[in-house]
């Protein structure tokens, strides 16, 4: 039995929509699991850098191109999985060495991209860390993308 923690099973959430895709490569494999409500009681935790558990095996995302302060843990871990290329290079070079990447396996082909205005959304947390999640570095980083009017809007 594999014994699962999330910080959220709700696929309204980076983590919840984690944990759905875990569990369902785990039920797709035939692997019993069960969620469990503390992380220190899991074999696996799927929750941010910064969360110090004793599981063995951790799922984690990250928005920068530097862990936060609290994520030298990873280190010790018998294994840390990513879903990027960008996460993956973000662990190694904090020193994480034992390292899977595993895509969601969500792809929009190209020819379905929009061919008129392009509006972009962002859900962000005004208290979150600089460079993550805060409105006013959408903004930012935004009109340094954009910085003719085109056709893309901010939303």
């Amino acid at each position: 039995m594999i014994r699962v923690y999330t910080v959220s099973d709700s696929p309204a959430i980076g983590f919840g929509q984690m944990y759905q895709t875990f569990v369902a490569a785990l039920r797709g494999l035939g692997l019993p699991f069960q969620r469990v409500l503390s992380a220190q009681q899991a074999d696996v935790a799927i929750c941010g850098p910064w969360d110090v558990t004793s599981a063995e095996v951790i799922y984690t995302i990250w928005e920068t191109d530097k862990l936060p302060p609290g994520s030298d843990g990873l280190k010790r871990k018998r294994l840390v999985i990513c879903n990027t290329k960008f996460i993956e290079d973000v662990l190694r070079d904090a020193g994480v060495r034992r390292i899977a990447r595993v895509p969601l396996g969500v792809s929009i082909p190209f020819e379905f991209l929009p061919t008129t205005d392009i509006h972009f959304l962002s859900i962000g947390a005004e208290s979150s860390v600089p460079g993550r999640k805060r409105p006013q570095d959408v903004i930012e980083a935004f009109k340094l993308a954009f910085p003719t009017n085109g056709n893309v809007r901010l939303t």
